[in-house]
């Protein structure tokens, strides 16, 4: 019996890590975008429309300024490969998700994993000493988990006007002066820094 509710466990943590992956990386790309944006400079904007970058304009400095960038060979080749996994792999992933799943219930799922993201949230709210960040991300999550059944629905923001709180331990690190480092790209989540890859060990844990 044990054994059985193990094998289930495991299958369940694998699923889960793979859609929050698979839902993740726009979050990621979006909460570094501003980071990335010091660091990196996109001078080609005539191909903003295409579907394909310009993987040298990624990585070309901005002028007049130098950028501590030790590992700028692996960032190309890694980007390259972030490039080549979402155009070939994840990109047709998403389009079949999307055009099989309805968007009321896409949101209902993404929902459902941001709020067992509560304890990252939590902990984090309180090593930057915000009491009450971490105490609407409790009540958030009590609301959600019970009358939002399971977190698909988020009414303690729309009956409660509970605004999340999504601290991380990168963001931690900085509360606490820590600098954000040189430049990385991460497979499959993309642009980064090293305080925030660091603060991914903790958050994961």
């Amino acid at each position: 019996m044990e054994e059985g509710q193990t094998v289930f466990t495991i299958k369940l943590f694998a699923l889960v890590s793979l859609i929050i992956l698979l839902s993740g990386c726009s979050a990621h790309q979006a909460r570094h975008q501003n980071a990335a944006e010091k660091n990196l400079a996109v001078t080609d904007t005539s191909k903003a429309t295409d579907d394909a970058f310009d993987l040298e304009a990624e990585f070309e400095e901005p002028s007049g300024s130098s950028q501590f960038d030790p590992l700028s060979g692996y960032n190309r080749v890694m980007t390259q490969v972030n490039d080549r996994v979402y155009f070939w792999a994840l990109k047709p992933v998403a389009q079949g998700y999307s055009a099989v799943v309805p968007e009321p219930a896409r949101l209902a799922v993404g929902r459902f994993f941001r709020n067992l993201l509560m304890p990252v949230h939590f902990a984090n709210n309180l090593l930057q000493l915000k009491p009450k960040g971490a105490m609407t991300e409790l009540a958030r999550f009590a609301i959600n988990s019970t009358v939002g059944v399971l977190g698909f629905a988020d009414p303690a923001q729309k009956h409660f006007d509970l605004q999340p709180y999504p601290e991380d331990f990168g963001q931690t690190l900085g509360y606490y002066g820590v600098g954000s480092g040189f430049h990385i790209v991460l497979p499959l989540l993309g642009p980064s820094n090293l305080r925030d890859t660091v603060g991914l060990i903790p958050d994961h844990f």
